[in-house]
């Protein structure tokens, strides 16, 4: 994919976090307009000022028609598996649920050509289920990134971790 976000070379960028969470609030139920017409005005003067920077939203679905030229990539959580923060526990996420967040974020992919970032999380000793919901995104045409819920370990994305031993050879000018 040409100008994909990932081969840029680009360390600097912004991850703007559950931009749907104002919907949870009483202030957003009652004007959803002012509050996405703030995350609109938020991303437009992010890209004015740092017209380089990768800008990766997390959902922020609402907004899409007005954003997606100031976004580099649209990244969203749970469409397999899912952490419960409240209980410290693990699940699947339930079948339509996942169908929903399907057809929402291919439509985004479809019609604004945005790379998709699907979040997943499984607990940390369950390495091989990582890779196995790790391929289940990438079946999907999604790019994937299945890590445990407090992201203390590395994920997995659509590169794997390769073992390396390395050898350090030092001349000491004393011995």
């Amino acid at each position: 994919m040409t100008g994909h976000f990932l081969t840029r070379g680009l360390f600097r960028g912004f991850f703007l976090d559950t931009l749907d969470s104002y919907q949870l609030t009483s202030a957003g139920q009652n004007d959803p307009a002012s509050f996405e017409n703030s995350l609109v005005s938020l991303l437009r003067k992010l890209r004015s000022r740092f017209p380089d920077a990768v800008i990766i939203t997390n959902r922020g679905f609402e907004t899409m028609d007005k954003v997606h030229s100031l976004i580099d990539a649209v990244a969203f959580e749970s469409l397999f598996s899912k952490y419960d923060v409240a209980k410290d526990s693990y699940d699947n996420v339930p079948l339509e649920d996942t169908k929903w967040l399907l057809e929402t974020v291919n439509n985004i992919k479809n019609k604004y050509e945005l790379p998709i970032i699907a979040i997943d999380y499984i607990d940390s000793p369950f390495h091989d289920q990582r890779n196995v919901i790790a391929e289940k995104i990438i079946q999907q045409g999604l790019i994937p990134w299945v890590a445990d819920g407090h992201l203390k370990t590395l994920g997995r994305g659509t590169q794997k971790p390769v073992s390396r031993t390395i050898v350090g050879l030092y001349d000491h000018p004393n011995g």
